[in-house]
C-alpha cells in the first residue's frame, strides 16, 4: 500500500489485522500482553479486542492464573469462524476433510468411487463435500471455499487437467467435476498442495530458507519453495507454473520401466507407493511390516528402492543445492530409515555432504492434502 494513500480508515483496519494476527499467532493471550508486544496505545487494543469479539473472529475463554491483582481475560481466535473444506482425488476413491483455521481436520468423509468424467461422478463429489460439513457441525461458522487436489498438471489457471497419468485422464474440465459444489473452489495438484501445507504447519515460522518438496505416493511429484514471498501467498517457481515440480518424471535410467506417463526410465516408475506394494503384491503398511520383520524378499525390494530415491535426490540437490523435505505416504514409513538414505546421498554427492540436508514432512498425509484448502484461510486471515 502506498503511504501516500493511507487513510484513517486504513489505519484502523491495518491495527484491527496486526491484533487478530498476534492473538492467532498466540493462540491465548491477554490485553496487557497484546499492549506490550505490538505497540498500539490500550484503547486502541480496547476498541478493536471489542469489535473482533461483536464480529465473532475473537472470544473470551476464561482468565489467567492471578499474579496479584485482577485476573487478566484470555482472549483466543475463534477457530470456527471460519472453515474451507479439502476435496482430494485419486483414481479410486476421493476424500473430503473440514479444516478450521489453524488447518485442524475437524471432519473427514472417504468414498471409494473410480475417478469418473460424467455428472454422476460430480454429483458424488458434491455429496461428500456436503455430508462432511454436515459432519462437522460447523453451525455459523463460514465455508470459504473448497480445495481440490489431483495427481495431476493443471492448466494455467487450474481449471482444467491436460494430464493426470494416475487416472487414465487428459484434458478433463475441473469446472464440470466441481459443478455441483455450491462454494468458490480452486484446483492444485497434490504435490503442491502437500508443499503449501508443509509451509503452513512446519516452514512458515521458522529461519530455514528455501526448501524443495518431494512427495512420495501414488505418484511422485513436489516443488521448490521459496518462502521469501509474502505470507498467505502461492510461492515458489513449480507453484505458478504448472508443470515445473513434476520431479516424478525426470529420467533416471535410460530405457527402463515404463511409466503411467508412457515413457520409460522415470523417477516415479522407481520410488512410488506402488514400487513397493505392487512388487509383492501386498500393501504399503504390510510391506513395511514384512521388511520389519526380517522378510529377504521384502529387503531386496527395499534395497533397490532406496538406491534409486538416493539417484533422485541427489540429482535434485545438486541443481537446487537447498534442504530437501520428502514428504507423502511412502514418507511416513521411510522416517526411521533417515540415517540410511543420508548415507547412500553422502556417497553419490561429488562435493562433500553428510545428507544432513534431507529431512521428512512433519505433516501428517491427511493434513498434506489439505494444502489447497489452507489458501482459503490465509487470505481470510489476512482480510480481517
Amino acid at each position: 500500500m502506498d503511504k501516500a494513500t493511507i487513510t484513517s480508515g486504513d489505519v484502523k483496519l491495518i491495527n484491527k489485522n496486526r491484533i487478530y494476527k498476534y492473538i492467532y499467532n498466540k493462540g491465548q493471550t491477554s490485553r496487557q500482553e497484546i499492549f506490550e508486544e505490538i505497540g498500539l496505545s490500550m484503547p486502541t487494543i480496547y476498541q478493536n479486542l471489542n469489535t473482533l469479539l461483536d464480529e465473532g473472529y475473537v472470544s473470551i475463554d476464561g482468565s489467567f492464573n492471578s499474579t496479584g491483582g485482577r485476573k487478566a481475560q484470555i482472549f483466543s481466535i475463534n477457530r470456527k469462524a471460519a472453515l474451507a473444506v479439502a476435496l482430494n482425488i485419486t483414481d479410486s476413491r476421493m476424500y473430503a476433510r473440514v479444516v478450521d483455521l489453524y488447518g485442524n481436520i475437524t471432519a473427514e468423509e472417504r468414498l471409494d468411487i473410480k475417478f469418473g468424467t460424467d455428472n454422476k461422478y460430480a454429483k458424488e463429489a458434491a455429496a461428500l463435500v456436503d455430508k462432511c460439513i454436515k459432519k462437522a457441525e460447523t453451525g455459523s461458522g463460514k465455508i470459504l471455499g473448497v480445495g481440490i487436489t489431483v495427481p495431476g498438471i493443471l492448466n494455467d489457471d487450474g481449471t482444467m487437467i491436460i494430464d493426470a497419468p494416475t487416472m487414465g485422464v487428459k484434458n478433463c474440465s475441473i469446472k464440470e467435476l466441481a459443478q455441483y459444489i455450491p462454494y468458490p473452489w480452486i484446483c492444485m495438484n497434490d504435490a503442491k498442495s502437500g508443499s503449501y501445507a508443509e509451509y503452513w504447519f512446519n516452514v512458515r515460522n521458522t529461519d530455514g530458507g528455501d526448501y524443495l518438496y518431494l512427495m512420495l505416493g501414488q505418484g511422485v511429484g513436489g516443488a521448490y519453495c521459496s518462502i521469501s514471498e509474502v505470507y498467505g501467498e502461492l510461492y515458489g517457481t513449480s507453484l505458478r507454473h504448472n508443470k515445473s515440480g513434476e520431479f516424478g518424471h525426470m529420467t533416471i535410467h535410460p530405457d527402463g520401466k515404463k511409466c503411467f506417463c508412457g515413457k520409460k526410465g522415470c523417477f516415479e516408475s522407481y520410488v512410488s507407493e506402488r514400487c513397493l506394494s505392487d512388487s509383492l503384491g501386498i500393501s504399503l503398511d504390510d510391506f513395511f511390516h514384512r521388511l520389519e520383520s526380517g522378510d529377504t524378499d521384502a529387503d531386496k525390494v527395499f534395497d533397490e528402492y532406496l538406491d534409486n530415491l538416493a539417484i533422485g535426490i541427489n540429482n535434485l540437490y545438486t541443481i537446487y543445492d537447498c534442504r530437501v523435505i520428502v514428504g507423502g505416504a511412502v514418507a511416513e514409513y521411510l522416517k526411521i530409515y533417515s540415517d540410511l538414505i543420508r548415507k547412500k546421498l553422502s556417497m553419490r554427492y561429488s562435493f562433500g555432504t553428510d545428507g544432513s540436508y534431507l529431512s521428512f514432512a512433519a505433516c501428517s498425509d491427511a493434513k498434506a492434502q489439505s494444502g489447497a484448502a489452507l489458501t482459503y484461510i490465509a487470505k481470510y486471515i489476512d482480510t480481517i
